[in-house]
């Protein structure tokens, strides 16, 4: 709950979601992020760009940190310092960095010199397509938009690509 609580407090000054949003966090934001989890649970290497909220990348790092291995590396790219911020705040207090790194990365993913930080990274997660900036990654998902009421299957959110098919 702390990660929630957080996002509530934080909500009030920042607009980290759709305030329409929060009461249904839980479903909306945090289990629909653990889903995209299950779809690469071997991956310990993730980018999340444009994290905003954390979602999924932070839900992802935690989910990682609470695994059995324990070990695992999550980049989150947000452009907004103040969400940084926040992100930042839900790394300490959920206490996971001793777990899984999490790296908090205050930058614009169309810059080259950003895009050079995530040579080595398994899976990245977007909200919207930025494909066309990555010379290799091992899978990329891309989320869907909300569906009302309606529990996302592993098939609607498979977006789940081979480098050799995003071209």
């Amino acid at each position: 709950h702390i990660y929630a609580d957080l996002l509530a407090k934080w909500q009030k000054t920042i607009n980290l979601v759709a305030p329409s949003t929060l009461p249904d966090a839980w479903e909306r934001h945090f289990a629909d992020s653990a889903q995209v989890f299950g779809l690469a649970p071997d991956a310990r290497s993730w980018a999340d760009l444009g994290t905003g909220a954390g979602f999924p990348g932070l839900v992802i790092a935690i989910l990682l940190a609470g695994a059995a291995s324990g070990l695992g590396k999550v980049r989150l790219f947000e452009s907004d310092s103040r969400k940084c911020a926040f992100l930042a705040e839900v790394v300490r207090k959920t206490g996971i960095a001793g777990a899984v790194t999490v790296e908090i990365r205050n930058s614009r993913i169309e810059l080259a010199a950003t895009q050079d930080m995530v040579p080595s990274v398994e899976v990245i997660t977007a909200r919207a397509p930025f494909s066309d900036c990555f010379s290799s990654v091992m899978c990329w998902m891309t989320l869907l938009g909300p569906l009302p009421r309606k529990r996302l299957t592993n098939d609607m959110l498979r977006a789940c690509f081979h480098r050799s098919m995003l071209h």
